[in-house]
């Protein structure tokens, strides 16, 4: 069984206009994208074939499915935008460590053997990447990853403190919201009123026949400043059977201009972990979370062997990675983990972008091919068009 696992979140935030400006030879962050780590969690997904019920029967399907993987393949994967530069003994090198990963892969797929070899791959790649890109490009991708990295595990503040003292109030089946938490109870009439705008405006862009699967909706205040501003995010609660969902917005960053993307990009997070299931050990302090099929067949269809590569990636070189694969990906945000990048990918297939990348033209293909992906695409966008909302602008770059 070919897999890969990744630490992430259950909690997402999205920063919209994620936008670098150069000015004689200085980077002003006009913002910068975080990830709260709320709970920290290993997602195990196979890369090389799809996700299957049984140990036996994903056994004999991996052993067949590997056959089939050529090492060109994989390297035209890996190589990302390097191929011009590489030198011939260093792509021998790559492709002499690739035929041994394929051999690890045949022979049972032992992680530590594997993962050993990606870094190998890794190691030889950085050089390239150093070797090629301007020092400036560089240091452009490393000032933005650093970035997101040291926001990971931060908690959100609003204009009233921490996260915890946020507004939540349960969506009603006929769309409207009624407060729960006792600030959404104690809130003024100003405060409910843009609450409640914020909320009707979602529902003016996502139809609430795709919202009524959540359960409560938390308005809260971001601290704009001149480098970022927090667009919204989506929670499940795994702490209940079944989960519960809430998506947050924020009521003074998000205008009706940035609200169609963040709302689609938090949609997209949803969609990707409705189905995924938790089980926990050591009285709840260690998670693993299974399942979230649509997820699990993003990565097998279009991510495939970066996935490898992204899994053994040092925190520090993951700039690196982003300068070789910036053609595979739609946004630097999308760069940063697995679920931004379905999010991301799903936000700019609802809006209608188009590439020249074989790698992004093989995502926007994973949700054209499916009918349930393009139905929702089409009542995202006939639902804009009946309560002129205008058109889905993609606030991230």
């Amino acid at each position: 069984m070919s897999y890969f696992a990744i630490i992430t979140s259950v909690r997402f935030f999205i920063l919209f206009k994620e936008v670098f400006a150069v000015k004689k030879e200085k980077w002003l962050a006009l913002s910068i994208s975080t990830i709260v780590l709320v709970v920290a969690m290993f997602f195990t997904w196979q890369l090389a074939i799809r996700p299957t019920t049984t140990t036996t029967e994903q056994s004999s399907q991996s052993s067949n499915t590997v056959k089939a993987v050529s090492a060109e393949t994989v390297y035209e994967e890996l190589i990302g935008n390097l191929g011009s530069v590489i030198n011939e003994i260093e792509k021998e090198q790559v492709f002499t460590l690739i035929e041994k990963l394929l051999d690890v892969e045949k022979k049972g797929n032992d992680a530590t053997e594997r993962n050993a070899i990606y870094k190998d791959i890794i190691k030889i790649l950085d050089e390239v990447t150093l070797r090629w890109h301007a020092q400036e490009e560089l240091n452009t991708y490393k000032m933005y990853f650093n970035a997101a990295l040291s926001a990971q595990g931060t908690s959100l503040e609003t204009k009233d403190g921490p996260v915890s003292q946020k507004y939540q109030y349960s969506i009603e089946d006929d769309g409207n919201i009624l407060p729960k938490s006792e600030t959404a109870k104690s809130a003024t009439k100003d405060e409910f009123s843009h609450h409640k705008e914020t909320w009707e405006n979602a529902q003016k862009i996502t139809p609430f026949e795709l919202l009524k699967d959540l359960d409560y909706y938390e308005p809260f205040y971001s601290n704009i400043t001149e480098a970022s501003a927090v667009g919204g995010y989506i929670e499940p609660n795994f702490n209940v059977t079944p989960y519960e969902w809430s998506i947050g917005l924020s009521v003074n960053a998000v205008n009706a201009l940035d609200l169609p993307y963040v709302l689609t990009h938090e949609y997209g997070h949803y969609l990707s972990l409705k189905d995924a299931t938790i089980k926990t050990a050591n009285n709840g302090i260690e998670k693993e979370v299974s399942g979230g099929k649509l997820l699990q067949d993003f990565i097998v269809d279009g991510i495939r062997y970066i996935a490898g590569e992204f899994e053994n990636i040092a925190k520090d070189k993951h700039y690196l990675f982003y300068a070789r694969h910036k053609d595979d990906y739609v946004s630097k945000y999308a760069a940063t983990n697995v679920l931004d990048d379905f999010a991301e990918s799903f936000a700019h297939f609802v809006a209608g972008a188009s590439f020249n990348s074989e790698v992004l033209n093989r995502k926007m293909n994973f949700f054209s091919s499916r009918p349930e992906l393009v139905e929702i695409k089409n009542k995202i966008l006939d639902n804009m068009k009946a309560n002129n909302m205008g058109d889905i602008v993609i606030a991230t770059k």
